[in-house]
Parts: C-alpha cells; structure tokens; sequence
C-alpha cells in the first residue's frame, strides 16, 4: 500500500490524488476570508438601497405634502377670524399647519422644514402663489452623511429639499 493511501478512503474509484487530506482540512479559511471581503460591500449596498429608498419616499411625501397645502390655500380656508378680515396670519398658520399635517414618516417637520408662501399674505382671490418648501432630511447613517457636504441653507450631513409649486386662487369670498 502507497504512503498517501493513509490519508485517502479508498472510494474514489481507482483515481489517485496527490495531496494529503491534511491540506484539504486547511483550506476551509479560504471562504472565511471571502465573506471577510465580500461582507463589507454587501452591506454598503444594503444601506446604500435604504438611505436612497428612505430618501425617495421623503421626496415623495414632501411633495403630496406641499400639492395638500396648496389644495386647501386656493379654496380660501384658512380665515378663522371674522372680527379682522386683514389679519391674513391665521390663514397662514392654517395652511402651514395643513402641510406639516401629511410630513408623516419623514422625521420632518419643525425648525428642519419650512413653508414660504409669495405673496407672504397667501394672496387674495384669483391671485397666483407661489408655495415653497425647504427641509432638511438628516441621513440614516454616518457613512452616507459625508457624501452631503454644508451648503446655503443646508445643513453638513444633510439633504436638502427644496420644492416649489404654483397655484392660481380661486375666487373665494374674502370676509
């Protein structure tokens, strides 16, 4: 009986190999070391889908949000004080309030995302306004936040929203 036949079962069917099992054993780290490699970038990529979709579905929201707002502004409601018909800040605050009311699931909403409207007043009956929303979104995790350096208006480690729409108001009874 050869030397190597110590270390090979005789079930190979007259085929002989060279090595000794002994090295076979030893190269059982070669998968570790490969999910070692390959680990780290398959969970850059499933954060990466994550932080985007997240990113996405804000985007999203954020818009329906601001289309919302300037359904209920055209309409004229909003004028919760009949005593002063000019004190426009109440029709403001109402139709600011209607925006903040669908930022659901954003992590949006107070100092980090604002609503401006031009004219400041929300314009009288048949007027164009001009509806702008600026927030700004930290990301999930600290890795992504260095991809979104400071800006005017925009906070380091943060994406920044800006969107705009127009509406013409209808003619709506003023007082």
């Amino acid at each position: 009986m050869p030397v190597w036949n110590k270390y090979w079962p005789d079930n190979m069917g007259g085929i002989t190999v060279s090595r000794p099992i002994k090295y076979v054993k030893r190269s059982g780290g070669q998968a570790l070391v490969e999910f070692a490699l390959a680990l780290p970038i398959f969970v850059l990529l499933f954060f990466a889908i994550v932080e985007f979709t997240h990113l996405f579905y804000v985007k999203l929201t954020l818009r329906q949000a601001l289309r919302q707002a300037g359904r209920y502004m055209v309409t004229g409601q909003g004028q919760v004080d009949p005593n002063d018909p000019t004190n426009t800040d109440a029709r403001i605050e109402a139709i600011k309030t209607r925006f903040r009311k669908y930022l659901i699931g954003t992590g949006l909403g107070g100092p980090t995302c604002g609503l401006t409207l031009n004219p400041a007043s929300g314009g009288v009956p048949g007027e164009t306004v001009v509806l702008t929303a600026t927030c700004n979104k930290p990301t999930f995790t600290v890795l992504f936040a260095q991809f979104f350096p400071g800006r005017p208006n925009c906070l380091a480690g943060n994406v920044c929203f800006t969107l705009r729409t127009t509406w013409v108001n209808y003619q709506f009874v003023t007082a």
